[in-house]
């Protein structure tokens, strides 16, 4: 990231759209302990003991403090009308220098790993052609990021917005 508002943004294999990282909670996982294990798995692929020591540690002042920006329903491709997907979406504020710290690289199901900008392009929400570039809800979840962001009197000049399912 480069001092503007960003978010941590993986392409996900399947739909080739953009997704915030994120995934389902395992049974007896609490949302928070899933948070972190997903982000590691699709936004921080290291190999290296070295590289995963320094990675829980920077995942520990990542996920000090995060904001629910939304609970509930998900319309996710994959809800049907006995079974339905429902999530927690959770903003997360960290440094420019925290997030230049840890290096981000796609794993899991993650096609591609970037820092997005937040920028008037991005919040149109569709490609040139007229189609979704995120996944399910998640473009309404980012524009509930970019309006609690900019209500909130934060010093960090960097953001990382964080979702699961």
């Amino acid at each position: 990231p480069d001092g503007t508002f960003a978010f941590v943004s993986i392409q996900r294999r399947d739909t080739k759209q953009w997704a915030f990282p994120g995934g389902m909670v395992d049974p007896g996982e609490s949302v928070s302990v899933t948070l972190k294990r997903e982000f590691s798995e699709e936004a921080m692929a290291v190999e290296s003991a070295a590289e995963k020591k320094q990675a829980a540690k920077d995942m520990q002042e990542i996920f000090k403090h995060g904001i629910d920006i939304y609970k509930g329903y998900v319309d996710d491709p994959r809800s049907t009308d006995n079974a339905w997907v429902e999530t927690t979406a959770r903003l997360f504020f960290i440094s420019e220098t925290l997030a230049n710290k840890f290096k981000i690289s796609a794993g899991d199901d993650a096609q591609a790993v970037r820092w997005k900008d937040i920028t008037d392009e991005l919040l149109h929400g569709t490609t040139e052609d007229g189609e979704p570039l995120f996944y399910a809800d998640q473009y309404d979840w980012l524009i509930m990021a970019v309006n609690k962001a900019e209500t909130i009197e934060h010093e960090a000049s960097g953001g990382c917005a964080c979702t699961l399912s």
